[in-house]
């Protein structure tokens, strides 16, 4: 799992460090403060390098599009050397700034990630030349390993090509998936997974979890009888009827049990966690995706606005035998975003005291 992430140059977090992290990270804060864009910067760290190198070659969707998505956007043709699809990435648009990305595991192996503009096919060199044309800069990205023994490269990407791996020693890609604005989920992604786990005989697990909104709940079985394979689930109730119909919530926690189990070992990063749920289930909803991360070795970074959403997920945690929730609040102060990070006792302090944390 991860244990810190630091962060330079990438939007507004100009020098953002988040530590530490435990196995479920719920951020919060003000609008507008960065919350998003720290998921971002998470999604390129972790995708980067292989996720990204891969995606490119065989032309599927790259992490650039992925971005667009956090922020609302679909299907925004991708291009390496475009300044104006990478370029708001830099803060102020400033492509003097070089981005550092950093994540730090709990081996002590750091997996950095630099971006960078420079002249094309000419990396080398502390800055872009005053007087360039933007149409000679090539965006760069390099992908490292780094720890007290070694400083591997791995990848170099440029819009003309990526050159392979100069090393054997390749970074080991851990499974992730985003959940973020509903309105931009193809519903035909639950399907999907919950055949995944089907095929392989996990699909209890994700019907235990959603009897903690719907305890009538039996199985979950997918069918074509009415046209495109859905979910439908059985309530005893004498037939089976399409998820779609048991209420935005169910379907809501079904899409982040899915993502959780499907990514075991790996990250979920979700954007605005609570969105679809009710206040009166909520706690109930984070013992169910305590359970299945632990279930499945997956870390959870998510966003939220919302001080119910805080104080179920701390009850939740607060009555699982482990308590592996870290609640971080990010601050802006004067030009600089700060964390702070609240373990169990003083969340615990703070809900007692209906002391404000968002």
């Amino acid at each position: 799992m991860i244990q810190a992430f630091s962060v330079k140059n990438y939007r507004g977090l100009r020098d953002f460090t988040i530590e530490p992290l435990d196995r479920v990270n719920l951020i919060t804060g003000s609008n507008n403060v960065g919350k998003t864009a720290l998921l971002e910067a998470l999604y390129l760290n972790l995708a980067t390098g292989t996720a990204l190198n891969s995606n490119l070659e065989q032309g599927k969707r790259p992490s650039s599009t992925w971005i667009n998505l956090f922020r609302g956007f679909k299907d925004v043709p991708f291009n390496l050397d475009n300044v104006s699809k990478w370029g708001w990435l830099f803060p102020g648009k400033d492509l003097t700034k070089d981005i550092e990305l950093i994540s730090k595991d709990e081996f002590d192996i750091h997996h950095v990630v630099d971006m960078y503009w420079r002249v094309e096919n000419k990396s080398e060199g502390a800055a872009i030349p005053p007087g360039i044309s933007l149409d000679d800069l090539s965006l760069f990205m390099d992908v490292k390993f780094q720890n007290n023994r070694r400083n591997t490269f791995i990848w170099k990407v440029q819009k003309n090509g990526h050159q392979p791996p100069q090393s054997p020693l390749v970074f080991d890609s851990i499974p992730l998936r985003l959940l973020f604005n509903s309105s931009s989920r193809d519903p035909g992604e639950d399907t999907k997974w919950f055949s995944t786990l089907a095929d392989v005989g996990r699909q209890d697990e994700v019907v235990n979890t959603l009897k903690v909104i719907e305890p009538r709940l039996k199985n979950l079985a997918i069918s074509t009888s009415d046209g495109p394979a859905m979910i439908y689930c059985d309530i005893g109730i004498g037939r089976r009827i399409p998820m779609s119909q048991m209420g935005e919530g169910m379907t809501r926690l079904l899409s982040l049990v899915l993502e959780i189990t499907n990514a075991s070992g790996g990250v979920v990063l979700i954007d605005e966690i609570e969105n679809g749920l009710h206040h009166s289930v909520l706690t109930k909803v984070w013992t169910a995706i305590g359970d299945a991360a632990r279930r499945s070795d997956t870390q959870i970074f998510a966003t939220t606005h919302s001080w119910e959403c805080i104080k179920s997920a701390h009850e939740a945690f607060l009555n699982s035998e482990i308590y592996d929730l870290r609640l971080h609040r990010i601050d802006r102060i004067g030009q600089d975003i700060t964390a702070i990070t609240y373990d169990q006792k003083t969340l615990d302090t703070s809900v007692e005291m209906s002391l404000e944390v968002r």
